[in-house]
């Protein structure tokens, strides 16, 4: 029902925060996310690929001084991403076909990052 739908995004993605983030992620994000000051949501979805983690298309590449990651793709269906600043979301990092390719990036909300709501009814 409606009240068990409250915090899903949160709920899906904050684990991986806290499981696999630095300490550093821990403390500043998590305790964001802990006190709910923060909203966080999972991305994994994408138009042409649903849930198929294996065929995603959304990207990502190490800036050239190697500090920053550039995400570009679309990602579709991820529940309270409309008003989440942290998204947990699956990108293609390498070009070798297999899983290692894939991995998985804290992107804070900000410029270049836009949400808008799908109409399902």
């Amino acid at each position: 029902g409606f009240v068990d739908s409250l915090g899903a995004g949160w709920g899906i993605s904050a684990p991986a925060v806290f499981h696999f983030g630095s300490d550093e992620m821990r403390m500043k994000v998590g305790s964001q996310l802990l006190k709910g000051d923060k909203w966080s949501a999972l991305a994994i979805s994408e138009p042409f690929a649903g849930s198929d983690v294996a065929a995603l298309r959304c990207t990502a590449e190490k800036t050239p001084d190697g500090k920053f990651y550039m995400v570009n793709g679309l990602k579709k269906w991820i529940t309270e991403g409309m008003y989440s600043d942290y998204f947990v979301t699956a990108v293609r990092t390498g070009k070798t076909g297999t899983p290692k390719d894939v991995s998985m990036l804290l992107v804070e909300r900000g410029p270049g990052l836009d949400t808008k709501q799908i109409k399902t009814t």
